[in-house]
């Protein structure tokens, strides 16, 4: 039998993603209900003598009873016919990767971010360079700027620091 390391490094472990879009969907589908269940509870103590007062749910039905159709009904029907088509492709759609894999035994991961913040770091400390800033995106770190400076014995350092920057070993 091989070793249990071995095993659990045939894993693969799947990539950090971000919440999915139908998220928000959900979230308000919870607060509907979580609002049609207190209108409940309400019309319960209602009902019991609790509370004093109309059904509320009595009063919203005898209102829709008499409805006949209107004009106004059509493009409300419509648009909300499109709201539940996009909460379809919402819920549908896959989530975005938050992370880069790292080149590792284990699952390793780092945000584009810090991946970018790492390489200006890095490219930072080769001589030359005054200053950098990156952004990154799942993609690919990118947006670097390299402000060359002029060295003490006049000549101009290396047009492409950077490259050099992913020689160093970063501490």
């Amino acid at each position: 039998m091989a070793p249990r390391t071995a095993r659990w490094a045939l894993v693969r472990h799947p990539p950090p993603v971000a919440a999915p879009a139908a998220a928000t969907v959900g979230v308000l589908l919870a607060l509907l209900l979580l609002g049609s269940g207190v209108v409940g509870v309400r019309d319960g103590a209602v009902g019991a003598g609790w509370l004093h007062g109309a059904y509320w749910t009595r009063t919203a039905a005898q209102h829709i009873d008499g409805l006949t159709p209107q004009v106004w009904m059509i493009p409300i029907g419509v648009v909300l016919a499109l709201v539940g088509v996009w909460w379809v492709l919402a819920a549908l759609k896959p989530r975005r990767r938050t992370a880069l894999a790292l080149q590792a035994r284990s699952a390793v991961w780092i945000r584009p971010r810090d991946l970018a913040h790492l390489l200006a770091a890095t490219a930072e400390r080769v001589l030359g360079v005054a200053h950098t800033s990156a952004e990154g995106t799942t993609d690919a770190a990118e947006g670097f700027d390299l402000v060359q400076q002029q060295s003490t014995w006049g000549f101009e350092l290396d047009q492409n620091p950077a490259a050099h920057a992913a020689e160093q070993p970063v501490q």
